[in-house]
């Protein structure tokens, strides 16, 4: 079952960390080669906004991956 468009709804609807987290390991996992510069740029934006709108709300699990990441 596609999670991503529940994902993106509850995460829009209720602003939760871990949502918004949800969200932006979906959007990840269409990547190929386990690699996040293989999304497109408009994917990758989308997820790096997801990803960020979890960090801000202090989910500690998002910070860190921004940080392996280099973003921020």
């Amino acid at each position: 079952m596609d999670l991503l468009p529940y994902s993106i709804y509850m995460a829009n609807k209720y602003h939760y960390a871990e949502l918004y987290y949800d969200v932006y390991r979906c959007l990840d996992s269409f990547q190929t080669f386990s690699e996040f510069d293989s999304l497109d740029s408009e994917t990758k934006e989308l997820a790096i906004m997801y990803l960020k709108k979890s960090s801000e709300r202090k989910y500690g699990v998002a910070k860190l991956q921004l940080q392996r990441l280099k973003i921020e």
